[in-house]
């Protein structure tokens, strides 16, 4: 028996045409909680305390949301089907020919079959259901239902993650923007830029070669010996920020790689020039940095089209090294071109256990199935990371540690030790 005529009709069809999925969402455990208000001019549902949709406006509310969607484009996909007013609103496009529903939450969706008949836009040959469990990457163009963006289960955790980072990355960008006065930063290291040498001369010098690439996470204390008893075997790239505790260390790394524009100079390197490594940095660093380092400099730019460093591009043309903003994501990058068929990573975290309450970007899981505290900014460069290992097959990703957070697509290093 099923709860409501709705509920019939809903399953039928889900049963017709997602057989696998359908049994999926009946084996789904129910929501704790879901209701219809009263006092509102139009049906909704509130879930866990939250309206799926507005109570006034839900036409309004979904044309809105799906501005997002270019009106000529051909496939699109929306995350979180809510009431279907997202959907519905979409299908009226006679440009689209297929549109994906990535359902965030089951449960959440099963619930909604009792209250609401989707059969109309369900039944609509261009619709096809995917779980959000099972999408590993995110699709464009698309558009988001917010409420089942924040009612996303934990196994959607990850799309949720990369859904949220795609919406804040343009706000980021212009704060980034904001924080630094690029034509001042751009003078003062135009004279660096000029003559110092192409981050180019490296690619290719290591062929499936493999790389130690160190991090700055809270795991680097504990590594440091692996890098010791493997630095003859293998060229250690390290982010600037772990060049100090490597030198502490008695570790000298064969380059050190700096993008940050807001980072301080480290302390000096080492007094013998000999022993100073290659520093291979974007012309965003403070010039201070560029001022200090008596070892040989390499230039290299973002490889993203979109960023202030073009008007020295353009002048002065150089590699360029994939970076979402993250040290890490532009040394590993890095490896990658001088020809790494494995990467060790060390100290490559993505964690933060002291991180501040709040900044509510909750735990991650780490490598023993544990919680582990964590920011906004580390859990973003955490996901693009991961899409930058999927989009590198090839190459063999190897995690040092398991006190960080678990990356998606690597193994790590006591497995293949043992």
């Amino acid at each position: 028996m099923y709860p409501t005529a709705h509920a019939h009709r809903n399953v039928l069809l889900l049963q017709q045409r997602w057989p696998r999925l359908c049994e999926q969402l009946r084996q789904t455990p129910s929501v704790p909680s879901c209701f219809r208000p009263t006092d509102t001019p139009e049906v909704t549902l509130v879930i866990d305390g939250l309206h799926l949709t507005s109570g006034y406006d839900r036409q309004a509310e979904a044309r809105l949301q799906a501005r997002m969607i270019p009106e000529d484009a051909a496939e699109a996909w929306v995350y979180g089907a809510a009431l279907g007013d997202l959907p519905r609103v979409l299908l009226e496009r006679p440009a689209l020919r297929r549109l994906h529903v990535v359902l965030l939450n089951p449960a959440i969706f099963a619930a909604t079959t009792n209250h609401i008949d989707h059969t109309d836009w369900l039944r609509d040959e261009r619709i096809t259901l995917h779980l959000g469990a099972e999408q590993t990457d995110l699709h464009r163009p698309f558009a988001v239902a917010p409420a089942c963006l924040l009612l996303a289960d934990e196994a959607t955790t990850r799309l949720r993650d990369l859904i949220q980072l795609e919406l804040a990355t343009p706000y980021l960008r212009r704060q980034h923007a904001r924080r630094i006065h690029w034509p001042t930063r751009l003078q003062a290291t135009r004279p660096f830029v000029a003559s110092d040498g192409d981050v180019r001369m490296l690619f290719g010098t290591h062929p499936d070669g493999l790389f130690l690439v160190v991090g700055d996470g809270p795991s680097l204390t504990e590594g440091v010996d692996l890098v010791r008893s493997l630095r003859d075997r293998a060229p250690v790239l390290a982010v600037y920020e772990a060049y100090p505790a490597l030198c502490a260390a008695g570790l000298t790394p064969d380059v050190v790689v700096a993008i940050d524009p807001e980072r301080p100079p480290a302390p000096v390197p080492p007094d013998t020039p000999a022993l100073v490594p290659p520093l291979v940095y974007f012309p965003a660093v403070p010039p201070e940095v560029l001022d200090r380092w008596s070892g040989l400099r390499l230039v290299a730019y973002p490889q993203r089209p979109d960023h202030p460093l073009r008007p020295l591009q353009e002048a002065y043309p150089r590699g360029t090294l994939f970076s979402a903003g993250s040290t890490l994501h532009a040394t590993t990058d890095l490896a990658v071109k001088m020809g790494a068929g494995r990467i060790l990573l060390v100290g490559a975290d993505f964690t933060q256990p002291d991180a501040d309450a709040a900044d509510e970007a909750g735990n991650l899981l780490n490598g023993h199935g544990e919680p582990v505290g964590t920011t906004r900014a580390h859990r973003g460069a955490l996901r693009d990371f991961e899409r930058y290992v999927l989009a590198h097959p090839d190459v063999q990703f190897i995690n040092a540690s398991r006190r960080g957070a678990v990356i998606l697509g690597t193994t790590y290093y006591d497995e293949i030790a043992a």
